[in-house]
């Protein structure tokens, strides 16, 4: 989700193919974030608002890391 950010954030197509190669993965994997908790961390909520505190510190730290500059937005594609 954070890609999505990035990409309207910078306009680097990167973020845009790195969004879409996640979904094909996530697919491919029949959710198993629900399979282990049986709970999706982000039902309900609107993008980047997580219910759990751990995803969400780690969402807020990526997205002010790829927006302090491109380079960093492409340290956090990496990660």
């Amino acid at each position: 989700m954070f890609n999505l950010f990035l990409y309207a954030k910078w306009q680097s197509r990167i973020f845009n193919n790195i969004s879409g190669s996640e979904q094909t993965h996530h697919g491919c994997h029949k959710d198993p974030a629900r399979q282990v908790w049986n709970s999706d961390p982000a039902r309900g909520n609107v993008p980047g608002v997580f219910t759990n505190p751990d995803l969400q510190a780690l969402y807020d730290k990526l997205i002010q890391q790829g927006s302090a500059s491109l380079i960093e937005s492409l340290k956090v594609g990496v990660l």
